[in-house]
């Protein structure tokens, strides 16, 4: 609170402008740095140069949590941005003070084809059952979980297909454990790949309609029992909370597997080199199910209301970015997913798709893929599922207490 008290204070000090400049433009905040941040400033340039109505600032403001600090000051102080990145837990936050601009008129009023050409699950993320189902935000920066695997030792082992299910996975980790002494998973322990794998088992973390947490269901359990099979026979091992040390834990064939964003390909692809064959696929499952499912990933844009010229001039940005043809352009200099369908058919991405089997891997799992819940406090229960976690793994929980304590704790989170 003392950090957004400090952000109004700011704003209040910076005082109103009536500038024609400020006037002509629309402040964009994000968080695109590096490659990424390279990649938007040129498709930003590309839009400014088209003479739109009012043309885009974009401004840099550090990671995810100086975005919502900033924002929610922000508001208070009455002084928003016309867009910013925003996840949906940050999205319902800003709702409370009525901020956030409600994109369902301008949508429908596209073509119906290009409705159509979204991927469902990227306009269902952008949708909020809390608010009437209001389409509270756009596609943006799109990605999904998954496992990323050695395909060399898995062929070590007769595997000449990654592991569809769990019980598959733990079969190959005991194998690949036998023959080369290393504990195979390298796992980093986060809220949403403990969700993935709640997801795996068929179950599902929160109920919009009780508005409660699922956390008593049994994938919660087979989850958390899964977590301590996999290190009672040390064939996982944690790695540093918050590092990369997973992913170097592969590179360097000190583990086959490990679990992260569809974003990691561009950097394993880099430091991996030609060292071994790598690959990357959905989350196994559970043998009881017909198909997988995993974490859909990533923030979305969201305009905040202003004037009717802003906000319209805004979601004008907003269609030209989930273009076909930007929407490709952003995927291959990113490393997110498209937001289009039709993007694909772009020359630019059907190159991207051939130059390794995980970039169309991404493509063939947006089926399976789920968002995480969007609603008030999630980031808090976000950090118990971390916890209970934690507690599985180091033995300090059975599991099923563990289980137990979450759900409670997480429902007493939500009520407040």
């Amino acid at each position: 609170l003392f950090i957004i008290l400090m952000f109004v204070a700011m704003f209040g000090g910076c005082g109103k402008t009536d500038s024609t400049q400020e006037q002509q433009e629309l402040v964009f905040w994000h968080v695109m740095s590096d490659q990424k941040g390279v990649a938007l400033r040129e498709i930003i340039d590309a839009y400014n140069a088209t003479n739109p109505t009012m043309k885009i600032r974009a401004e840099f403001v550090g990671d995810y949590d100086t975005l919502y600090r900033k924002t929610m000051a922000a508001l208070l102080a009455k002084r928003p941005p016309d867009l910013a990145m925003a996840y949906s837990n940050m999205v319902t936050e800003y709702m409370k003070y009525q901020a956030v601009a409600d994109l369902t008129p301008y949508l429908d009023a596209e073509p119906k084809q290009d409705v159509q050409d979204f991927y469902p699950v990227f306009l269902e993320d952008s949708r909020f059952p809390a608010f009437e189902n209001k389409l509270l935000s756009m596609p943006f920066t799109k990605s999904i979980l998954m496992l990323y695997y050695n395909v060399d030792m898995l062929k070590e082992i007769g595997f000449d297909v990654p592991p569809a299910t769990w019980d598959q996975f733990v079969a190959a980790c005991k194998a690949i454990k036998a023959k080369r002494n290393i504990s195979p998973l390298a796992f980093a322990r986060d809220a949403s790949t403990f969700d993935g794998l709640v997801f795996s088992f068929g179950g599902e973390v929160y109920d919009p309609k009780s508005q409660k947490t699922l956390f008593d269901q049994p994938a919660t359990l087979q989850a958390l029992k899964l977590l301590r099979d996999l290190f009672d026979q040390e064939l996982a091992h944690e790695t540093a909370y918050g590092t990369y040390d997973d992913r170097n834990d592969f590179v360097s064939e000190n583990a086959a597997f490990f679990i992260r964003s569809s974003t990691s390909r561009p950097y394993v692809k880099e430091l991996v080199g030609i060292k071994f064959n790598w690959s990357a696929t959905v989350l196994p499952h559970d043998k009881t199910l017909k198909e997988p499912r995993t974490v859909l990933f990533g923030p979305n844009l969201c305009i905040f209301k202003k004037d009717a010229a802003r906000e319209k001039a805004a979601w004008d940005f907003v269609r030209y970015f989930t273009s076909p043809d930007v929407s490709a352009k952003w995927a291959v200099k990113s490393g997110y997913l498209p937001v289009r369908k039709s993007a694909l058919q772009q020359p630019m991405i059907q190159t991207f798709l051939n130059e390794h089997p995980a970039n169309r891997e991404t493509i063939n799992i947006i089926p399976w893929a789920h968002p995480e819940p969007g609603v008030r406090g999630w980031q808090e229960v976000r950090s118990l599922l971390e916890k209970f976690s934690s507690q599985v793994i180091t033995k300090t929980q059975p599991p099923e207490e563990a289980a137990a304590d979450l759900q409670r704790q997480a429902l007493e989170v939500l009520k407040n």
